[in-house]
């Protein structure tokens, strides 16, 4: 059964889906290579940071459940833990298939617009990963700016 999960933040017809290290790899770049992807408006920096930050998946992905759980078994053939010849990651596959399922709201009617955001994301002279975790003075007119750029329409 597919669930994707509840919405990262949701706010008076926004939600918005903040993506850290786990989500940027093969999988997830095949997702963002169909079509219907075009409009998406974060669909360039995420094939960028696919590319760029798959060491930084790997890294905080190749063991335990961040690999694999027993619905992603279920749903996706994988390999031994931090292997990415053949099956790879069961988890992996599980997680890029729920973000194109989130990705698909944009294209339903409905009232929502969907914001997708990343940690890798430039909010002034800094990441956004950088201000959630305290590590940077967070500049909310720069995080606006870029959930603004980053919404595709209801």
């Amino acid at each position: 059964m597919f669930r994707p999960g509840s919405w990262d933040l949701s706010y008076d017809g926004l939600v918005v889906e903040l993506d850290e290290e786990l989500h940027f790899n093969r999988y997830r770049a095949r997702t963002l290579e169909a079509s219907w992807t075009l409009r998406l408006p974060w669909r360039q920096n995420f094939l960028t940071y696919c590319a760029a930050h798959v060491a930084e998946c790997f890294a905080a992905g190749q063991w335990g459940r961040r690999w694999t759980n027993d619905s992603a078994t279920k749903m996706f053939s994988g390999g031994s833990p931090g292997e990415l010849g053949g099956s790879g990651a069961p988890r992996w596959k599980q997680r890029a298939l729920y973000d194109a399922i989130k990705d698909t709201l944009p294209l339903l009617d409905n009232p929502v617009a969907l914001a997708r955001v990343a940690t890798h994301d430039d909010v002034g002279n800094t990441t956004l990963g950088a201000v959630l975790d305290g590590f940077a003075p967070g500049n909310s007119a720069a995080v606006r700016a870029l959930v603004d750029a980053r919404t595709a329409p209801a």
